[in-house]
């Protein structure tokens, strides 16, 4: 093979250059990639320019234009976006990728390198960027650069549309519309068929009349513009019995099209509403750091999560049933209606969703759903921490194969995050320690049938903690150590079994 063209090596070196790929990664998350951190500051800075500029636009209408605000909006704020253009022009394709692909190609099939070929197809996938109506307002917007063309300052007023690059909500209306364009575009073919209709009619009954206010074409359609949008400002209007036949016609022809898109834009508005939530929740998850993850939401996992929240920990619930994802919004947590046992979940959470999560809680209703939770998470991480609740004593070490590192039954976490209402607000955190270096610690229920007192316990020879006590029909966190525990009464404590086994045998 001959020597490499100095343009393919030059490219070559490009490519492997990881500094060139830093700053293009850099620029790629800047202008595009909202999640990057420093995108909503930039977003807000090119924002507060647009508005600067605009605003002296307007100033400059009945005001002398003063010069240093002239040379901020002619010079540096338009060389600001014409930076900007620069950059997502050469952004929008890989030209160091299409030379090398093109040498390749021609390697292959044993011909001379063609560098008009590559050429071409470079400045093709930049002009594909180039007509896209972002690209055209992007370029229309630095056109007040050239000042000598005094015309072309009013292109400034074109900044304005730049805000949809840098907000959101404008993306996702665009993002809505763009879903009913077959009947946008029927919808506009009908309102443009009526208006020329009406327009060619209005003209021939109304412009030799010599007392008609419709004397030109022009005329004709802007009157049919007016009346087909209901507004009817009365400047332009005819005054033959024919011609007010014609515009009750038109006026009832624009309030069934205003009727007609108002269904339009509310149907996609249903239809997308559920995704734009989505979305919005899984930009934020993917900035979330030590989160808890919930998998399943039930009356537990509603629970745990508001017990987490108090204790100011991040929380995301994956639930992929609607009912239950629902009231889950309703209760304020975040989640997402997904499926906690799905690889294609935690490919739309990041890769790095696992390294971010302190630890994941497999709270679903079934075993099963649970298992298979438990084998997609451990699949994925072999390091992150897992507790799983137990539904039925036969499934426990199904569980455990799974991957999950703590199976415990729904009284015995209750009874752990309760714990966390007691003096040491480490308590929880704590008892979590505790279990993963022994599994032999447990939470446990004692019937007091005969009369005794908490510090009677507590003064005993076992190590035990007591959460709580119930009694006449409630449950009293952290009891004083003088509350009388009545016959009947049951006791929560947190110790070994085997101390659990001697306590409930001593007291019976």
């Amino acid at each position: 093979m001959s020597k490499e063209p100095f343009v393919v090596s030059l490219a070559y070196r490009l490519g492997s250059s990881d500094k060139y790929t830093n700053y293009k990664l850099f620029f790629h998350n800047l202008l595009n990639n909202n999640t990057y951190r420093y995108k909503k500051y930039f977003d807000v800075g090119m924002i507060v320019l647009i508005l600067i500029s605009v605003g002296i636009l307007v100033y400059d209408v009945t005001n002398n234009p003063n010069p240093t605000l002239e040379f901020l909006n002619n010079i540096i704020i338009t060389i600001i976006f014409a930076i900007e253009y620069l950059l997502r022009l050469w952004l929008c394709s890989d030209s160091s990728k299409i030379l090398i692909d093109s040498y390749r190609r021609d390697a292959l099939l044993k011909r001379p390198f063609r560098l008009h070929v590559a050429i071409v197809e470079i400045v093709l996938s930049k002009l594909k960027y180039m007509i896209t109506p972002t690209a055209i307002i992007d370029l229309l917007a630095i056109l007040p650069f050239f000042h000598a063309l005094r015309a072309l300052r009013l292109f400034v007023v074109f900044r304005i549309l730049k805000l949809f690059h840098y907000t959101q909500n404008m993306h996702h209306f665009a993002q809505i519309l763009s879903t009913k364009k077959f009947e946008l575009y029927t919808l506009l073919t009908f309102v443009g068929l009526i208006v020329f209709v009406s327009s060619i009619i209005i003209y021939t009954m109304e412009a030799r009349n010599p007392n008609g206010s419709i004397r030109t074409l022009f005329d004709a359609f802007y009157w049919s513009i007016v009346t087909m949008s209901t507004v009817g400002y009365g400047d332009v209007a005819p005054i033959s019995s024919a011609g007010r036949v014609v515009a009750m016609v038109v006026i009832m022809a624009g309030v069934a099209v205003l009727a007609f898109a108002t269904s339009i834009v509310v149907s996609a508005f249903t239809q997308k509403l559920d995704d734009i939530r989505q979305t919005r929740v899984l930009q934020k998850a993917k900035k979330l750091q030590n989160l808890y993850l919930i998998c399943g939401y039930t009356l537990l996992s509603a629970q745990c999560a508001d017990e987490l929240r108090k204790l100011k920990r991040s929380v995301l619930i994956l639930e992929d049933n609607a009912q239950r994802a629902s009231m889950a919004r309703i209760d304020d947590h975040l989640v997402l209606e997904l499926s906690a046992s799905s690889l294609l979940t935690y490919d739309m959470l990041g890769v790095d969703l696992l390294e971010r999560t302190s630890s994941a809680l497999l709270l679903a209703d079934s075993d099963v759903e649970n298992v298979y939770t438990a084998l997609t998470i451990r699949s994925l991480s072999t390091k992150l921490n897992t507790l799983s609740i137990l539904k039925e004593k036969r499934n426990r070490k199904k569980l455990l194969l799974a991957g999950s590192d703590r199976v415990v039954y729904t009284e015995e976490l209750l009874a752990q995050l309760s714990h966390k209402h007691s003096t040491n607000p480490q308590a929880y955190e704590m008892l979590h320690s505790l279990r993963v270096v022994d599994s032999k610690i447990t939470a446990g229920e004692i019937v007091a049938t005969s009369s005794t007192v908490l510090a009677q316990i507590e003064q005993s020879r076992h190590s035990v903690i007591v959460v709580g006590v119930y009694r006449r029909g409630r449950f009293i966190f952290n009891p004083d150590r003088d509350l009388e525990i009545e016959i009947g009464s049951r006791v929560v404590i947190i110790a070994h079994t085997l101390i659990i086994e001697d306590l409930q045998r001593s007291l019976a």
